[in-house]
């Protein structure tokens, strides 16, 4: 019996396994770099939102806990 030969990869097959590699390593480090900025910027956005709260308590004339 003869032997089939194996097909080589297609040259186009090479080049869409490549697209996707780098396609999903970009979408992974686009990722990497969302977290790292919402841990950067944590601290700001709450206190941010700290005196937006306090700015809404003084209009309101609403003070908690009561007192």
């Amino acid at each position: 019996m003869a032997k089939k030969a194996k097909s080589p990869v297609r040259k186009d097959n090479a080049d869409i396994v490549v697209t996707i590699r780098n396609s999903a390593m970009q979408i992974w480090l686009a990722g990497l770099g969302a977290l790292s900025k919402a841990q950067k910027e944590r601290s700001r956005i709450f206190n941010t939102l700290v005196k937006e709260g306090e700015a809404v308590q003084e209009r309101t004339g609403k003070v908690w806990p009561a007192s």
